[in-house]
């Protein structure tokens, strides 16, 4: 595995190689594993809850548009995510053995 310090900027596609392989390590193991991120159940992963990196990048947007219009940075609001999704990767599932979560049709979007 790759060692990544605290300052490091990952570039898009070295973000997504890091992705596939925490996600290939674990399905060589046969390991649920859940994850922060949308994209490693993309890659293959079986569950991800966190934020939609999308959404927040175009929220962040709004605090460009602030400062270019005058605002000063001190006094723009700390925003938080307030939208969290949950992402269940159903063929991973079947592939590890576990039962089809059969009620994530009715509740939302199901990979």
């Amino acid at each position: 595995m790759t060692s990544i310090s605290r300052s490091s900027v990952l570039r898009p596609e070295y973000s997504q190689a890091l992705s596939n392989e925490h996600v290939q390590a674990a399905a060589s193991r046969r390991l649920a594993a859940v994850y922060g991120f949308r994209e490693h159940v993309d890659a293959g992963g079986l569950i991800s809850y966190g934020v939609n990196l999308a959404d927040n990048f175009r929220r962040a947007a709004t605090y460009v548009v602030k400062s270019l219009k005058g605002a000063e940075p001190g006094d723009l609001a700390v925003e938080f995510p307030n939208k969290l999704e949950l992402i269940i990767n159903l063929e991973t599932s079947k592939a590890l053995g576990g039962r089809p979560f059969a009620d994530t049709g009715s509740r939302g979007r199901t990979r």
